[in-house]
């Protein structure tokens, strides 16, 4: 099973090689992440700053001593169980502290989605924290849209795979000027190594991965792909851009 510290670093690398989030030293990072240097990783993990703060809620909500055990980033990442067992009052006090200065107008928005059962997971950070589903219903959707696609954890099915790259195809965020959906799957390059290393095993075609930022993060099983789709449309509808009864993201 593949530890805690190291399922954190598959998922937070992308971004942070990206220059977005986490240690400012990025290739050593990526090094730690390529060769499991549990040690290094755990110790990085908390200048994620975006992300870290959810699995200490996460873990002490569940009674667990570790933010890394594997179960509280597995619940982040991707979702489990372990994300109901937080209060929405626990949630609520948490994104207050967090980011209620900092919203300012739009705290109202992020309070609606406490309400609506927002739970402390990385796609609800994405949908219902960050600016752009803001700059999405402002108008601006290519950039908005584009980035919101990027930065979820999306499942694709593998359809090709080179030396550094796979094809993956991928159903895409849409928007039709109300709610977000997703098209029919379509292919994109993802990368899965670079100078001869990896993050993670060679993908093999017919694998369903969990991408983010246009990397693969790792191979989801039926279990891991179900709640990943619940977990993304539980956001989407907390932040109140899904129907009710939404369409399947795979």
């Amino acid at each position: 099973m593949t530890s805690g510290p190291q399922l954190f670093a598959r998922f937070a690398t992308p971004p942070n090689m990206l220059g977005y989030c986490g240690t400012a030293e990025t290739e050593d990072f990526f090094e730690a992440v390529t060769v499991s240097d549990t040690g290094h990783l755990r110790s990085r993990a908390p200048t994620f700053i975006g992300a870290f703060p959810y699995l200490e809620l996460i873990a002490q909500c569940n009674g667990l001593n570790d933010p890394l055990d594997q179960r509280v980033v597995e619940a982040y990442w991707i979702g489990s169980q372990l994300l109901s067992q937080v209060a929405t009052n626990a949630v609520g006090d948490h994104l207050a502290d967090r980011f209620r200065r900092q919203a300012h107008s739009s705290w109202e928005q992020i309070g609606d989605g406490i309400l609506r059962g927002a739970e402390p997971s990385h796609a609800f950070h994405v949908f219902g924290i960050y600016p752009w589903l803001g700059l999405l219903r402002s108008g601006i959707v290519e950039p908005a849209l584009d980035t919101l696609d990027r930065c979820r954890i999306a499942p694709g099915r593998i359809t090709a795979v080179g030396d550094t790259k796979a094809t993956a195809l991928v159903r895409p965020l849409q928007w039709d000027g109300r709610w977000i959906g997703f098209g029919e799957p379509t292919p994109r390059s993802v990368s899965w190594a670079r100078n001869g290393k990896s993050p993670t095993a060679r993908p093999e075609i017919g694998d369903t991965v969990a991408i983010h930022w246009e990397w693969i993060c790792g191979k989801l099983g039926r279990n891991r792909l179900r709640r990943l789709q619940e977990s993304t449309n539980r956001a989407l509808r907390a932040a109140d851009v899904i129907p009710t009864r939404a369409a399947s993201t795979h």
